[in-house]
């Protein structure tokens, strides 16, 4: 391997630590900007925030771990007196378990939360849904069928030679849903509004929901990438991961909040990230019919009327009125 396994877990640990606090950030941000919105935001305070906090509260495990593993392989040694890279080395630990299946955890929370986007983004369609729901669950099997694997290696067996097929399955099946579900997300997103692309809003929201995919994907290449060769540039590649998942769903809600709830005339109510297609032909007329799934607002419109006749006693039909006869009667003093 390029890298020690002690040199590896210190520099996943400095990563992750550093990733953390963006996550951290970016949930308060998101958290503010959801709690602020009053009552057009109920909605989603009641499906957004306890999937944020879930997020965190794995995050925040998975550091804490990594710094119990880290003060006992480099300062107490976990009781006993052997070096870092044994410490490192035994990957039936219980701590390692533990992280696993928090990775495996939050993994799976992203995929569902992507896969959820698509199906309300296609118009809430089954035939979607259910493909993606069995590789989810196919996915998480696997995960979990590597962590079992995990803590019934022996000692003296590296993770790259411990259910290393599993491990490659789910990795792949996890990139798979996020490029397949980003990509259909974005292309729905742009088919809506490519006629009107350039006077709506929602070209930063396409932006961000391909970027942050590209993120995700991108780290989830690179660990498969590094776990293939045997480097143990696969511990930083691992350990970034579970943060990452909470930066990419913080920065989709940010960017939604910031794009489509400032207006410079006004708030506009959305009530999800969906944007529907409703193409419904008109009698006589071959045209389609753009709905987006948000209310909008009241609309006053103020309308004068200009004539042609700027006094109105130049015009036409104009009649001098009459005046009533009075009569004149003559009353003592």
């Amino acid at each position: 391997m390029g890298i020690a396994l002690d040199e590896a877990e210190i520099l996943a640990l400095f990563l992750e630590t550093l990733l953390y606090g963006v996550f951290l950030v970016l949930f308060c941000m998101s958290l503010l900007a959801l709690l602020l919105r009053g009552d057009s935001g109920k909605t989603q305070r009641h499906r957004l925030v306890p999937l944020g906090i879930v997020m965190m509260i794995l995050a925040t495990a998975h550091l804490i771990i990594d710094f119990v593993r880290a003060i006992q392989a480099f300062i107490a040694k976990d009781g006993r007196q052997t070096d870092a890279i044994a410490y490192y080395d035994t990957i039936s630990h219980p701590l390692h378990i533990v992280k696993a299946v928090l990775y495996v955890t939050q993994t799976t929370l992203g995929d569902a939360v992507v896969i959820w986007r698509c199906y309300v983004i296609l118009d809430q369609r089954l035939l979607v849904l259910i493909p993606n729901v069995v590789l989810l669950s196919v996915n998480a099997g696997a995960g979990y069928l590597v962590v079992w694997a995990l803590w019934k290696t022996p000692l003296g067996t590296t993770i790259f030679h411990s259910a290393s097929p599993w491990i490659m399955t789910f990795f792949t099946l996890t990139m798979c849903i996020n490029i397949t579900c980003t990509t259909v997300i974005a292309w729905r997103i742009y088919r809506v509004t490519s006629p009107l692309i350039k006077q709506t809003r929602l070209k930063p929201v396409l932006l961000a929901i391909v970027e942050s995919g590209a993120l995700y994907a991108s780290s989830v290449l690179a660990l498969m990438i590094t776990y293939a060769s045997g480097s143990g540039g696969a511990y930083p590649a691992f350990d970034v991961v579970t943060p990452l998942v909470g930066i990419t769903f913080c920065l989709i809600v940010l960017q939604i909040q910031f794009h489509l709830t400032s207006n410079a005339n006004g708030p506009i109510t959305i009530n999800t990230v969906s944007i529907f297609r409703s193409a419904r032909q008109h009698e006589g007329e071959g045209r389609e019919e753009y709905t987006f799934a948000y209310p909008m607002q009241p609309l006053a419109v103020q309308g004068c009327e200009q004539s042609r006749y700027p006094d109105e006693h130049m015009h036409p039909s104009y009649k001098e009125p009459t005046t009533p006869n009075r009569t004149t009667t003559n009353t003592p003093l």
